[in-house]
Parts: structure tokens; C-alpha cells; sequence
């Protein structure tokens, strides 16, 4: 599915789902996930400073043992580097 600027999408838990900007211009993204907790796996990411490909199977554990998310081998989770606007704790 592509969307377009605006667009809301619901991605349940328990199926697989990703996200790609496929324009050349910098996209921005507003999550909300339910119930809370799966932001602090991001934050653990970012601490570790954890990279696609090289770091996959550190990042595949900890989301499997930790978060019970089962990540795909060979997917090319994004492009760039993430850059945090704003976070309320």
C-alpha cells in the first residue's frame, strides 16, 4: 500500500508490518502505538546505536527475547538515520 501525505494507517499487533519513504523528500511520521512499551525497545535501539544490517542479530535478539517482536532477516528497515523531534516521557 503507498500513502500519501496526511494518510492514517492501523497496523495490528501480531501481523507483519514495515514502513518505507520511497520519495526523495524527508518524510515525517507521528506514531501512536497501544499499548505503551514498544517505544522504549526505539530508545534501546538508539542507545546501543544499533544498525541495519550489521548489528541484525543484537537487534534481533533483543527484540525477540525482550519485546516479542519477530524481526525479518534481509529487510531493508530504512535508509537513513532517525532524528527524535520530540518525546514525552
Amino acid at each position: 500500500m503507498q500513502a500519501g501525505r496526511g494518510t492514517t494507517l492501523y497496523m495490528p499487533k501480531g501481523h507483519f508490518h514495515t514502513f518505507k519513504n520511497i520519495s526523495k523528500q524527508t518524510g515525517v511520521q507521528l506514531m501512536f502505538v497501544y499499548p505503551a512499551g514498544i517505544e522504549q525497545f526505539f530508545w534501546e535501539i538508539h542507545a546501543q546505536n544499533l544498525q541495519v544490517p550489521q548489528d541484525f542479530p543484537t537487534l534481533n535478539e533483543l527484540a525477540n527475547t525482550k519485546y516479542g517482536i519477530n524481526l525479518v532477516p534481509d529487510h531493508n528497515f530504512h535508509a537513513g538515520a532517525c532524528k527524535i523531534v520530540n518525546t514525552i516521557k
